[in-house]
């Protein structure tokens, strides 16, 4: 009981701190952030979903939403805590346009301050990034923003990947860099939208990492995942929200090995945060602004979760198997499939030439790890269906669950430090 008090008290605490810091960046002056946009439309231009490798999905970036994260930083501010909580943003309709994106670039080329249409609201996310990207766009260019962005993705790999290379070895430090790369940071650079969820899952694991004795005490760990689900909830415009959780549990896994009930237990916390949070910015949103979002968020979970393409209930019918399918294409399209050619090829001869040991928990453990991107695609069928070019990404998890149970289940390739072991 205690422990649920505490996770209640925490969750009531975050809902109120979001809430306060959403309103304060709301506060700030947005003038000189579109002054930082109109210099900013170049890349913009180049579609809604433009990709930069022309013929490969994984190399999809966002535009579409990228406008929405950016116009909603700029958008002018009348009532502080109503446009908080209703999060307004220019409407796609303002100026007739071939696409999202293309619209936006002539709404700002012709002087955006004629235009009194009705806005665009999206009340049923937190949009917790503008906490950071409408204080930064006070200094910065969007374009001067993606440099950034660069600079800070790039100090979290590197400290990620230094921290498992001391803490597990050569081996999880290889398996984790093909991980990112499965996941692509060009794009998670180039596209704010990406950028929420890969670095708090990066943040994940480092503090895993760093401290997983004091995280081992008593209840933090459920404590933690709980945070990380309320973190993700709050910065995340629903992308591949439960990467942060599933590769986080893989290193909690492999440092701790508990049981699958502790497994379970965890995903409990995470999925507490995380609908929770959700939760609370409808319900803040309904009491401080009178506004219906309660009926918004409703419809549009029903329509996610649907079993039909588009974005209504009566699209065609889409299966489980075949969103599997499109998830998988998406995560081995292009020459990527030469790197899991001859990785499959090597991880065959070190299990001919190695030894290797059953246990039961390992393989328990791996196996729901592992399952999590399925079960979260069966769930959201209509998002992952619709959304492959991202939502493909929850599949790092089962990748790098894949090469941990390996490493797991092989002694030999444990702990060695640039191929010599670690005793």
């Amino acid at each position: 009981m205690l422990k649920i008090r505490n996770m209640i008290l925490i969750l009531i605490s975050s809902i109120a701190i979001g809430t306060i810091l959403i309103i304060g960046v709301y506060c700030l002056p947005v003038e000189k952030m579109f002054n930082h946009l109109e210099s900013s439309v170049d890349f913009i231009k180049t579609g809604d979903v433009p990709r930069w490798s022309k013929n490969v999905i994984h190399t999809s970036l966002d535009n579409f939403a990228d406008v929405i994260m950016l116009t909603k930083a700029a958008y002018p501010v009348e009532n502080v805590i109503e446009s908080a909580m209703l999060n307004p943003s220019w409407s796609s309709n303002v100026i007739p346009a071939k696409t999202f994106s293309e619209g936006f670039v002539k709404l700002i080329e012709m002087d955006y301050r004629g235009f009194d249409d009705k806005p665009f609201t999206y009340p049923r996310y937190w949009h917790g990034y503008l906490t950071i990207l409408k204080p930064a766009l006070l200094i910065f260019t969007a374009e001067q923003l993606r440099i950034l962005n660069l600079y800070v993705q790039f100090l979290l790999l590197i400290t990620a990947l230094i921290l498992i290379y001391k803490k597990l070895g050569i081996y999880y430090f290889y398996s984790f860099a093909l991980m990112i790369l499965f996941y692509n940071p060009i794009t998670t650079v180039l596209a704010f939208q990406h950028t929420n969820v890969y670095c708090i899952m990066l943040l994940t694991v480092i503090l895993i990492l760093r401290f997983n004795e004091n995280l081992k005490i008593g209840s933090r760990y459920t404590y933690f995942f709980m945070t990380v689900g309320i973190l993700t909830a709050y910065f995340d415009l629903l992308t591949c929200p439960l990467v942060p959780l599933g590769i986080g549990l893989i290193f909690y896994f492999v440092l701790n090995k508990p049981q699958v009930l502790s497994l379970i237990e965890k995903c409990f916390a995470w999925g507490f945060g995380y609908v929770g949070m959700w939760s609370g910015k409808i319900l803040a949103a309904t009491i401080l602004t009178k506004e219906n979002v309660i009926s918004d968020a409703f419809g549009e979970l029903m329509i996610r979760t649907s079993h039909h393409e588009g974005h209504g209930l009566n699209g065609e019918s889409i299966s489980i198997f075949g969103t599997f399918l499109k998830n998988i294409n998406s995560f081995c399209e292009g020459p990527i499939r030469i790197v899991l050619i001859i990785l499959f090829i090597y991880c065959c001869y070190v299990l001919y030439k190695k030894n290797f040991i059953f246990k039961k928990n390992i393989v328990t453990g791996f196996l729901f790890i592992t399952a999590l991107p399925f079960m979260w695609y069966t769930a959201a069928c209509n998002h992952s269906f619709m959304h492959n070019h991202f939502t493909y990404r929850e599949l790092t998890i089962t990748f790098l669950g894949i090469l941990a149970f390996i490493i797991e289940s092989i002694p030999e390739l444990k702990n060695k430090i640039g191929g010599i072991k670690n005793d």
